[in-house]
């Protein structure tokens, strides 16, 4: 491309040299007539203006181009690179709760544990089978997104959350705390709206420390229906509060990442979201940490 873009330069100057050159030669003759010399300047003049004219447009347009093809190229090699870091974080997402599940199996059968031991160790099994239940049906749900059969029922929002979040408490001690306002009934698909909550309650509890509080709060004003999940984790950069949002993106390399995750979970959420009319947005949880505010007509 560059090379064309100097070749392009080169032959402007080229042209323009030789217009010059032959404008030069015939003023050097003195068999013109008036006329013919005021021609031969007017030719001059249009010669010129079309090599520069037609120069500039052929120039823009390969700019142009060339800002196109790059801008294609960048996001291809983008795309890649999420779907390079999705391979990476599946795999190991995948296997590393079977290998837990694997190691308690062996722990319980091979050693005499007494009653709280063997409790604390099917908590932790059964931590790690929810995480890997979360993970498979977010990936059927992806691949079946588009198609998939929605059943919209009016539905207290109070009830389905309360639901996600005693589930999300028996496994972490309490940590999720809920409130509202104001209750509303809306026209939602249950099992989506369930799933939306799951991934924003696991991606909060996921980011935060292990003594923080996640809160969530309900409140109905006129026509609008406000969902704030806050956690105290450490933020997300304003660079970052749209793209984590966007198919298998996650930030950072896979390779050296310690966080769990897909890539899924967020992109998930604002797609049903999306079905339901409403948007999300992220803002910033002062002193630190994030706010995912879900708004529904």
């Amino acid at each position: 491309m560059l090379y064309m873009l100097a070749a392009l330069c080169w032959w402007s100057i080229l042209l323009l040299k030789f217009n010059e050159e032959n404008y030069t030669l015939k003023q050097s003759l003195d068999n013109y007539a008036p006329t013919e010399i005021r021609k031969i300047e007017s030719d001059y003049q249009k010669q010129r203006k079309m090599i520069l004219g037609e120069g500039m447009v052929f120039g823009i347009a390969l700019i142009v181009g060339i800002y196109f093809i790059y801008r294609s190229y960048r996001r291809e090699v983008d795309v890649t690179k999420r779907q390079n870091n999705f391979l990476l974080s599946i795999t190991h997402e995948l296997k590393s709760p079977l290998s837990v599940v694997k190691l308690i199996n062996q722990t319980l059968l091979k050693r005499n544990l007494n009653k709280e031991q063997q409790t604390e160790l099917l908590s932790d099994g059964e931590t790690e089978i929810l995480r890997l239940e979360n993970l498979i049906s977010n990936l059927l749900l992806t691949t079946k997104l588009d198609d998939y059969a929605r059943n919209f029922v009016p539905a207290p929002l109070s009830e389905i959350i309360q639901e996600r979040v005693n589930i999300y408490n028996k496994r972490y001690n309490d940590r999720i705390s809920f409130s509202m306002d104001q209750d509303q009934l809306l026209a939602i698909d249950k099992e989506l709206f369930s799933t939306a909550i799951d991934n924003l309650i696991s991606n909060a509890l996921k980011y935060s420390e292990e003594n923080t509080k996640v809160d969530i709060h309900l409140s109905a004003r006129s026509k609008l229906t406000t969902i704030c999940i806050s956690d105290l984790g450490k933020g997300i950069p304003d660079i970052e509060k749209e793209k984590v949002f966007n198919k298998f993106y996650r930030s950072g390399d896979e390779e050296t990442r310690n966080s769990q995750g897909s890539g899924l979970g967020l992109y998930l959420v604002r797609e049903i979201i999306k079905l339901h009319q409403g948007q999300i947005i992220i803002q910033d949880n002062k002193p630190q940490g994030s706010i995912f505010v879900i708004t529904l007509k």
